[in-house]
């Protein structure tokens, strides 16, 4: 638990500095606030990667916690395309175009939020805790599942989901509820030895910003600036379409 303690304000920090809304992250400032936030909340964790590591472990002596299994599964790509995609098309059939509007939105999120996880993985390279490495052992520009722990993709999915609905429902339990179970997730990255601290964090930071990037370009496609990034649904899952221009 005190391991979790040590997260959890590192995690609070990446979520809280965000602007609320879409005419706060409009302000020229909120980019380099949010920048500078995430920045010092990955570079706090990367200075507590070891501590945290040993704190979890001291913990864990016996069976691993249900918890932690649990959570991890709510971080799965694998698993929350295919939510998201039924209560899209549920929603799409009962003609609340709101609620398929937001789980569009999400899905947007979580996809984007994933290739760009992959993207830092491969080209960083950082070896996982649980494989032997180091906290500071990169190896840039590998494809090797065991050096591909920065950032953590489970947590990114997690809070590109969290960050998404937050931003849809516009309800205070809605936010709470949503960014509590995406820290249990990295949570129980870090308690099963897959991840380091930082990795949870940095996995936060992104998934917080991915929907946030997707509400500039949508702004910027309702000014003309260009086409939106499309999703739909096909028998066979999502087919995504991401405009270069």
């Amino acid at each position: 638990m005190r391991a979790l303690l040590r997260l959890a304000p590192l995690l609070l920090l990446a979520a809280l500095a965000l602007p609320a809304g879409a005419s706060a992250q409009a302000h020229p400032s909120s980019a380099v606030v949010w920048s500078a936030a995430g920045a010092a909340a990955i570079g706090g964790a990367f200075l507590l990667d070891a501590q945290i590591r040993d704190e979890v472990y001291l913990e864990q002596r016996g069976a691993p916690s249900p918890v932690a299994q649990v959570s991890e599964w709510l971080g799965r790509t694998e698993i929350a395309l295919p939510v998201i995609g039924l209560t899209y098309e549920v929603a799409r059939r009962r003609g609340d175009e709101r609620v398929a509007q937001g789980a569009a939105h999400v899905a947007e999120s979580v996809v984007l939020g994933s290739v760009a996880d992959l993207a830092l993985k491969s080209v960083l390279g950082r070896s996982r805790p649980g494989e032997g490495g180091d906290r500071d052992e990169f190896h840039p520009l590998s494809f090797r599942g065991v050096r591909q722990s920065f950032p953590s993709g489970h947590t990114t999915v997690a809070f590109a989901v969290a960050s998404t609905v937050s931003r849809e429902a516009h309800r205070p339990w809605v936010t709470a509820l949503s960014y509590g179970t995406a820290s249990m997730v990295g949570w129980s990255r870090v308690r099963r030895d897959r991840h380091w601290s930082s990795d949870v964090v940095a996995g936060a930071v992104l998934g917080i910003a991915t929907p946030r990037v997707l509400e500039r370009w949508r702004a910027y496609r309702a000014d003309g600036g260009g086409a939106r990034p499309t999703l739909a649904l096909s028998p066979l899952g999502f087919t995504a379409t991401i405009p270069l221009r």
